[in-house]
């Protein structure tokens, strides 16, 4: 599970490499037949080299160690 403070990347550009400043839950707005699916999880990473502020999805990032 990836919390603030961790060092990630996300899967499709390992050159992206930040710090978890935020994790925020958002409410998912797509309907399936068998109902509505849970909540995701959005992180806001602060990276290394522009030190700008990225959200990207919790799911699409892995822990740098």
């Amino acid at each position: 599970m990836i919390k603030e403070g961790d060092r990630v990347a996300p899967f499709n550009k390992m050159s992206l490499t930040g710090t978890v400043v935020e994790m925020k839950r958002v409410k998912s707005s797509e309907w399936f037949v068998g109902g509505v699916p849970a909540d995701r999880f959005v992180a806001k990473v602060l990276l290394d080299e522009t030190k700008h502020i990225l959200e990207i999805s919790a799911d699409e990032l892995m822990r740098l160690e």
